[in-house]
């Protein structure tokens, strides 16, 4: 799948070219693995913000109550999210 044809997640906008990087490895869930669940629907949003949160602190070393700022504006931009 080309960048240009590539799906992002409506929860985080995290680009999924695979079946492995979709919710429940469906490819016609709206969201990825991390913001979906097995079934494909969208998990809580704290539970979201956490894992979005733990992926900054863990890959790009931002103190964790950092993370946790950056993840929530990020996902208040989002279309899953903009009734928040």
């Amino acid at each position: 799948m080309s960048d240009q044809n590539c799906p992002s997640c409506g929860s985080c906008g995290f680009p999924m070219r695979t079946p492995d990087d979709f919710a429940g490895r469906r490819i016609t869930a709206a969201y990825c693995n991390s913001c979906g669940d097995d079934s494909g629907q969208l998990k809580p949003f704290e539970a979201v913000l956490q894992v979005n949160a733990n992926f900054y602190v863990r890959e790009q070393g931002l103190d964790p109550s950092a993370a946790l700022a950056m993840a929530r504006a990020l996902l208040q931009g989002m279309p899953a999210w903009k009734h928040l």
